[in-house]
């Protein structure tokens, strides 16, 4: 079963004056409440995302800028550096949380196309990985790399947060993964002969080229998903009552521009114990993680720090 990031854990009050407020609340304000996200950072989330959207809506407000290189062209201009609500610049990018920089590396997948997904291990193959004693979550990052390079061919950002609790955090369940990934463009395939077949010929006619190829690079990273986490078919479709037809799970990003509650969704189990699973949950593709590393510098120090990119 698919997760929506508004499925979050239920908050109860034993005072009937509270009965009111007893409803699911979104992952962000959970997070706050169990303590495992500061409030401060929040808003300082949402001073950032307020800069983002003045420069989406309104290009002129930029400015001249001094270089004209186009990465981030949306988010640049005269709102950075900016500060966060006590009037303090921003932390550098080391004291930052976990969940900061997911939120930073989300906007540098913005720039382009990504999809979000969801992973459980097949139970053979995680049954292989308990018996050897190796840890699920680099076996799965590894693999995924080595995938997309088979199937892609191209390096790819992505990352992702493995658990084995359910939405609420209250029931063990099989570790799965919940990450957002980079979509490259893809040729479309031809036939034997060469020639394309009728149906991307009309596809083409109908979304123009470059939709196409993206859901030809889509299919393609699908693939080396279902592949990476062992269910491309070469295993059993039920193991000990568990069907695994549903293990992989895809889709477009959920807003345009803000996936905010998507990263707090990711990250909302991530603190608590697991007996199979180790202390660390994230991970996140160097390339991801130093392209972050460069808008967050663009954020806190302005434009200055675009000069000492490559």
């Amino acid at each position: 079963m698919a997760f929506s990031p508004k499925q979050q854990a239920v908050t109860k009050f034993p005072n009937k004056r509270f009965a009111k407020f007893e409803k699911r609340v979104d992952a962000t304000t959970a997070m706050i409440l169990n303590g495992t996200l500061d409030d401060a950072e929040r808003q300082t989330l949402e001073i950032l995302m307020s800069a983002v959207r003045k420069g989406l809506a309104n290009p002129s407000s930029q400015g001249a800028l001094k270089n004209h290189m186009t990465l981030y062209k949306r988010y640049r201009g005269n709102r950075f550096p900016i500060r966060d609500i006590t009037g303090s610049l921003f932390p550098k990018w080391r004291y930052t949380s976990n969940w900061m920089k997911c939120q930073t590396a989300m906007l540098c997948l913005l720039e382009g196309r990504f999809i979000q997904f969801r992973l459980t291990l097949h139970d053979e193959l995680l049954a292989e990985l308990v018996a050897k004693g190796a840890d699920p979550k680099k076996y799965i990052r590894d693999r995924i790399k080595r995938c997309i390079r088979d199937q892609v061919g191209k390096e790819t950002w992505f990352m992702f947060v493995i658990e084995d609790r359910d939405a609420d955090g209250v029931d063990d369940v099989r570790p799965h993964i919940h990450g957002s990934i980079q979509i490259h463009r893809a040729k479309v395939r031809t036939n034997k002969d060469g020639s394309n077949a009728v149906a991307w010929i009309r596809a083409v006619q109908k979304l123009g080229l470059e939709e196409v190829e993206y859901l030809m690079g889509r299919k393609e990273l699908v693939a080396a998903l279902r592949t990476a986490s062992g269910n491309d078919g070469t295993k059993s479709k039920i193991v000990n009552g568990h069907s695994q037809t549903n293990n992989v799970w895809t889709r477009k990003k959920y807003h345009f521009y803000d996936n905010a509650g998507y990263i707090s969704y990711m990250l909302k189990n991530a603190l608590i114990p697991s007996s199979l699973l180790s202390d660390n949950r994230l991970s996140m593709s160097r390339s991801l993680n130093q392209e972050a590393h460069r808008l967050w510098r663009l954020v806190t120090e302005g434009e200055a720090a675009l000069s000492q990119w490559d």
